[in-house]
């Protein structure tokens, strides 16, 4: 699908019928240098070692024929499906039942086209953690809420209406494997993106590490207070298929019938979206929905991710903010 295929929540390109490995990659160096210390998995002479050997692999699976998908290693999500798993985590297995995850369902992946390794990294690189937006974001936030007659009020209303909007979002879109991605446009420092993985299953939720729950409450705030526009993606599988069972079959297959539609149905998500700009995030019909997710940066159309369900979404109702009046 080439790089058209960016932008939208975890929209991604697929061949249906191709046998497809998964391959994890620590995109941060110091990342790395902690893994390493604590699991011989990853213990190779220096980082540049570790990524020859993971380009090595990528290359041997293409070879092969197979479909390669591209993701990050996230450590504690790594070090998380491990021990749900019941696998040691220093074990080949571990990082096997990881990147299936990877391949399956993880948000930032994409197939590998045969491009060089120092391109992968500037792809995956390019989707900044939680602290390292808020450099950016944080600061704008305070340049919004200062064009407000009472900045410190009309900052704290923001994060409070913008707290409720998000876990009004979570409680709605019920258990399985989400992905929320927003889009603030800003004037002069570009525009500030960012995208949530999380798990959720009955009243457990697994957010990253990295205080990106607070992001998205920050990222909503601003575009709030300065009428930025933008847009929110929700993109959903019913699945928590983050935890994976601790006792699977050695061999299983792709669907009832031998064709695949089973792995093909586990790919399966419904995408939901929003725009900002004002008070409130406002509903987008799934008509305004398609166009957004179909058109690329030049203004032709792209294919969705396929098995995507368009739903328009839900209405963040003032009335369930009783604070923010």
């Amino acid at each position: 699908m080439g790089r058209k295929s960016e932008g939208v929540a975890g929209r991604r390109g697929w061949a249906k019928s191709a046998r497809v490995t998964g391959i994890a990659v620590l995109a941060d160096e110091l990342e790395w240098q902690a893994l390493a210390e604590a699991n011989a998995l990853f213990e190779f002479a220096d980082y540049p070692t570790y990524l020859v050997d993971v380009e090595r692999r990528m290359r041997a699976a293409a070879r092969a024929g197979r479909q390669v998908m591209v993701g990050p290693l996230m450590p504690d999500q790594f070090e998380a499906r491990a021990d749900a798993a019941g696998i040691p985590r220093d074990s080949p297995r571990a990082l096997k039942e990881y990147e299936r995850f990877v391949a399956d369902l993880g948000p930032l992946t994409e197939p590998w086209l045969g491009e060089p390794m120092t391109k992968v990294l500037e792809r995956l690189r390019s989707h900044v953690r939680a602290e390292t937006l808020q450099t950016r974001a944080m600061p704008a936030l305070a340049a919004a809420a200062a064009l407000h007659p009472e900045p410190d009020v009309a900052a704290q209303r923001a994060m409070s209406s913008s707290a409720h909007a998000f876990m009004m979002l979570v409680e709605e879109c019920g258990d399985g494997q989400h992905e929320l991605q927003i889009n603030v446009r800003q004037q002069q420092d570009g525009e500030l993106e960012y995208r949530l993985p999380y798990t959720r299953f009955g009243k457990v939720i697994a957010f990253p590490d990295d205080g990106g729950e607070h992001m998205v409450v920050v990222l909503l705030a601003l575009a709030s207070l300065a009428e930025r526009q933008g847009t929110m993606l929700m993109r959903s599988r019913p699945e928590a298929t983050f935890f994976p069972p601790r006792r699977r079959p050695k061999s299983r297959p792709t669907g009832t019938d031998g064709s695949g539609h089973g792995e093909l149905e586990s790919r399966e998500s419904t995408l939901r979206g929003w725009r900002l700009g004002g008070r409130l995030p406002q509903p987008l019909s799934e008509g305004q929905l398609f166009a957004l997710a179909c058109t690329g940066a030049d203004g032709d159309p792209v294919p969705p991710e396929p098995g995507t369900r368009f739903r328009a979404g839900f209405p963040l109702d003032p009335e369930q903010f009783p604070c923010c009046d």
